[in-house]
């Protein structure tokens, strides 16, 4: 190093990445090296005595303690070109020793690899190559890529953002017993899909007030409790369902109706969880009205991976490509098809992908060549969905009509709960819709 390279701090960040390759911040210049009020560089800023102590104390690893997945970044050395710059000037006796380090250097990183597998299961390696010790500074968007292929593969602890999500909605059914049907809509983002029988798609409480206040508010009376949560990786979404309790002030008999529902939330900037989807099934059911504070066995598990970019549109994608299948091969097939393996059907009670599919034994299904008596068209709204870390949903209209033509077609709508697969793919693990003019 010449004066000239310790004139000043930019003249010594110069100097190192001409001569070793990174370019070190200036922060890290001057939180190791010390500068006269010329700015000229002086020297370390810890003593030869404390580095020594430190070298010194330094031991190996307790790699057999390690309990947790692992990833290891290793810069993989060429042996065919030098690791430090200024190496490409030297000659004689001074470029055969540069050629024996840069073959240390090579077989070394080889040993280290082999070392870390050896002793720390599960870890995953990472080698990048033609990079250097210094790996952050000198290959920083491939050490960030797989920094975040790594993290984005590890299962996440939703334990906190599911409880979290029920705590809003015992908040929310609090507020709605307190203040009456029009502490829901207090809830809504503006842009929110509401779906309730007897009505279109409704967006937000602007477009929802009316016709949720006409059902809901006065004398009716809807109550509602939560089985289950499922939670998006980052803490930002997620989706409650349940069972619910309804009497209609308007109806003729007084008639206690029992039915199903699906709440999808996000949690804003100020930390508050806001409904974006909501959908009421609460016509007249099959099934007995379920207990208070019963929850689902067996239930969908939370979101475990985010690769998405772009959940609304990929999953308004496998929606649509959901329902072309189940016109082209069957829709039994289909549902099963695009179903997780732990999918849940709340209006019929059917969990895993096999009772699903019979529930449309009277649906056609090409691969058995039966035409069956029923049809389901449907299709994503793409001005409705949203999702996060994993999770998602998709809104739209049905129709289901008889083969034949004759009849009276049922319209319909549906919200559909969507998870991502380690593979980028989509399936969705609720499923459940309501009836519309």
């Amino acid at each position: 190093m010449t004066a000239a390279d310790s004139a000043s701090d930019r003249a010594y960040q110069a100097y190192v990445q001409r001569t070793f390759g990174p370019r070190l911040p200036l922060s890290d210049i001057h939180a190791t090296f010390r500068f006269d009020r010329q700015g000229r560089l002086t020297g370390d800023v810890s003593s030869p005595s404390v580095a020594g102590v430190l070298l010194g104390s330094m031991g190996p690893a307790p790699f057999d303690r390690v309990a947790v997945p692992a990833l290891a970044i290793y810069s993989r050395p060429d042996p065919g070109r030098y690791d430090m710059p200024y190496w490409n000037g030297l000659t004689g006796a001074a470029r055969a020793d540069a050629d024996s380090l840069q073959a240390w250097f090579v077989s070394s990183t080889r040993a280290n690899i082999d070392s870390v597998r050896r002793l720390l299961r599960g870890v995953e390696v990472v080698a990048v190559p033609r990079s250097g010790h210094l790996i952050f500074l000198l290959t920083p968007d491939e050490t960030e890529a797989a920094m975040r292929r790594f993290l984005a593969d590890q299962p996440a602890d939703t334990t906190a953002t599911k409880a979290a999500l029920l705590a809003a909605e015992t908040a929310l059914a609090r507020a709605v017993q307190a203040r009456g049907a029009a502490a829901f809509l207090d809830a809504l983002e503006p842009g929110a899909a509401v779906l309730i029988p007897g009505q279109p798609i409704l967006r937000g409480a602007a477009e929802a007030r009316a016709p949720f206040l006409a059902r809901y508010g006065g004398a009716s009376s809807y109550s509602w409790h939560a089985a289950h949560a499922v939670a998006s990786t980052d803490a930002r979404f997620g989706c409650t369902v349940g069972f619910s309790r309804f009497s209609n002030a308007l109806d003729t008999t007084a008639t206690e109706r029992h039915g199903a529902y699906e709440t999808c939330w996000r949690r804003g900037a100020d930390g508050q969880w806001r409904i974006v989807a909501h959908l009421r099934q609460d016509t007249p059911r099959r099934e007995p009205p379920r207990v208070a504070g019963e929850t689902l066995g067996n239930a969908p598990h939370s979101a475990t991976v985010s690769r998405s970019r772009d959940p609304r549109t990929e999953t308004q994608e496998r929606d649509a490509e959901f329902a072309k299948t189940a016109v082209d091969s069957g829709t039994g097939l289909a549902f099963a098809k695009y179903a997780a393996p732990d999918v849940v059907n709340l209006a019929f009670m059917t969990f895993g992908r096999e009772p699903l599919r019979a529930l449309f034994d009277e649906y056609p299904d090409v691969p058995s060549r039966r035409r069956g008596v029923y049809e389901l068209l449907w299709q994503p709204m793409r001005s409705f969905g949203a999702g996060s870390g994993g999770l998602a949903f998709t809104v739209g209209h049905s129709v289901t009509r008889r083969v034949d033509g004759t009849g009276t077609e049922a319209h319909g709508k549906f919200l559909t709960i969507w998870r991502e697969n380690p593979d980028g793919t989509w399936s969705y693990i609720f499923d459940l819709g309501s009836p519309r003019p």
